[in-house]
């Protein structure tokens, strides 16, 4: 168990360090819009797809393929605001992921925006 939980701890402060912080960082949060995350989520979608195609196995900081892991993770946290600290509600719950129908790599899910 307490292995476990070390491991989760370091992966969300991974998430955090590598790609939360950068992008909201200076943000407020309840000053943090849908639309600012589904933005993060479209532009991290276009890295992890040049990523695949790529061919690399692992990715650069920043470039996660799991980076709907990382979304959800964001939005609980905003669960936890709503909960514990009075934030009135979670943009990260009105986000969208489009499947891309052009992954390289079978099993691997990759996200691109609608255009």
């Amino acid at each position: 168990m307490y292995l476990n939980t070390v491991y989760s701890i370091n992966r969300v402060r991974g998430y955090l360090d590598s790609y939360l912080l950068p992008t909201f960082g200076d943000f407020q949060i309840d000053q943090i819009s849908s639309s600012d995350i589904q933005l993060w989520i479209n532009n991290q979608a276009q890295k992890a797809k040049k990523s695949v195609e790529s061919g690399v196995r692992r990715s650069k900081k920043g470039e996660a393929k799991d980076f709907g892991a990382i979304a959800h993770k964001l939005s609980d946290i905003f669960d936890f605001g709503m909960t514990n600290f009075g934030l009135q509600h979670n943009p990260a719950k009105n986000i969208l992921f489009h499947p891309s129908q052009n992954l390289t790599r079978k099993g691997l899910w990759c996200y691109r925006t609608k255009n």
